[in-house]
């Protein structure tokens, strides 16, 4: 896990201190050695851990400036992006918020043993910050069609279903990010989403009502990435 995050931050040009790279693995280790008796991730090669979890999340600290920063992580699941962030970037305030309470209790043990400090919060969707507002909200919302739920990789299934299925198109939990995500931001505030395969510019046509949208490719040059401001 470490020499691939390793690798993985230099070929993008970041450097984190040594410190930071051993919380950023603790924080692994501990999530693949949970996930043996809760389900937390489908991902279970730690080089897969690196890449995926940690560096996918750490890729937002390149599109948008987070020091001092509120962030809200909405269906947070097993903490990402927000806890990698956190942990690469401590000054971010960090709210983390799924609807799952095993997850958000597991989190709220493991956490302070790193040192990590964030609110933790369960409720569904915004609901349990509702009268907050945020510099950031980041999600990465459920976007399979219900159709295609049973054609998953087995280990992709053992998720809990409502993590993964995003109505008939996939794109229903994306919708109520549209029309309620500015309510919960800053004058200026950013919002990021992940989006699935093929997804992009439909999720960015939800969003042009009341935010300027960014699409931006992974590093894996597919466009699974949304960068928008609040107009």
């Amino acid at each position: 896990m470490k020499q691939t995050l390793l690798d993985g931050l230099r070929s993008r040009g970041r450097a984190l201190d040594g410190q930071t790279v051993d919380t950023l693995c603790a924080f692994g280790a501990a999530l693949l050695e949970k996930n043996r008796v809760m389900n937390l991730t489908a991902i279970t090669d730690p080089a897969a851990v690196a890449q995926l979890h940690f560096l996918d999340s750490l890729a937002l600290l390149d599109a948008a400036e987070l020091a001092g920063k509120t962030v809200l992580d909405i269906g947070c699941g097993a903490g990402f992006p927000g806890v990698p962030l956190k942990i690469a970037e401590p000054t971010i305030r960090l709210t983390l918020l799924d609807s799952l309470a095993k997850r958000m209790n597991w989190l709220a043990e493991v956490l302070p043993g790193l040192g990590v400090e964030a609110e933790i919060v369960t409720g569904d969707l915004f609901a349990p910050v509702e009268g907050s507002v945020f510099d950031l909200i980041a999600c990465n919302p459920p976007y399979i069609r219900t159709g295609e739920l049973d054609t998953l990789q087995a280990e992709v299934q053992r998720e809990p279903r409502l993590a993964l299925d995003g109505g008939a198109d996939g794109l229903d939990f994306y919708r109520i990010i549209a029309r309620r995500a500015s309510d919960f931001l800053k004058s200026g505030g950013r919002l990021y989403l992940e989006v699935g395969y093929g997804q992009a510019e439909l999720v960015a046509g939800l969003l042009r009502e009341n935010f300027f949208v960014n699409i931006k490719k992974d590093y894996d040059d597919i466009e699974r990435m949304i960068l928008a401001q609040k107009k």
